[in-house]
């Protein structure tokens, strides 16, 4: 992208945000844009495209440029694409996620429903009953970890912490790919959903702690 573009970026991205644009939302004409930001408009063009590719714009037949809904899933994969390739280390990825489901303990155990804690009880079992098939009973295990996020309620929480799961890339989860560790990391969850259930919220960070400390 030219210079003068790159420059207008940063100003461009702050007028969507001051001025309160929301998904569906449609921009100024792009010679409106021009004479507002006193550049060309094959400068606000070249914004606009760029915002477009990002995903953040569209084009709209007889709408013109639009604010674009961005799903989650879209979130999910760019943020987790952007952090992959910036090659940051397991250890650091790991501290993460441990800052994450533990802080958000306090909201769990108030949030949580009886739907919610027999969806995960659920999980446990199946993961138990899927020891022999460990590739298969670790998605089960990263599924748990995802659903306890969930309930929270939280809806950035819930994106980073699916952000964080797609980077516990195979990789690193190779030597818990076996039968005895499907059965240690199901009685661990058991453990955290007692303590979640019971209320003590001291006793489920320390064994959640714990379990991803073991990781």
């Amino acid at each position: 992208m030219p210079m003068k573009s790159l420059e207008l970026l940063p100003r461009f991205r702050k007028h969507l945000l001051d001025g309160g644009y929301a998904p569906g939302d449609q921009l100024l004409p792009e010679t409106d844009l021009a004479e507002r930001f006193q550049v060309s408009r094959s400068t606000i063009r070249e914004v606009i495209m760029h915002l477009c590719f990002s995903g953040v714009l569209e084009r709209a037949t007889s709408r013109g440029t639009v604010v674009r809904e961005i799903k989650a899933n879209v979130l999910e994969e760019d943020l987790a694409f952007r952090l992959a390739i910036s090659n940051y280390c397991f250890a650091e990825l790991k501290e993460t996620r441990l800052c994450m489901e533990t802080s958000v303990l306090p909201l769990i155990v108030r949030r949580i429903t009886p739907e919610a804690a027999n969806r995960l009880s659920q999980n446990i079992e199946e993961m138990k009953s899927l020891a022999s098939q460990p590739e298969q009973a670790d998605l089960l295990d990263k599924d748990f970890h995802l659903q306890l996020l969930d309930v929270c309620g939280n809806r950035p929480l819930r994106l980073f912490s699916h952000v964080i799961a797609r980077l516990f890339d195979r990789a690193f989860r190779q030597q818990f790919l076996n039968r005895k560790a499907v059965l240690k990391s199901a009685n661990d969850h058991r453990e955290i959903l007692d303590s979640i259930l019971s209320g003590d919220c001291d006793q489920a960070s320390e064994r959640l702690r714990s379990h991803i400390e073991g990781t």
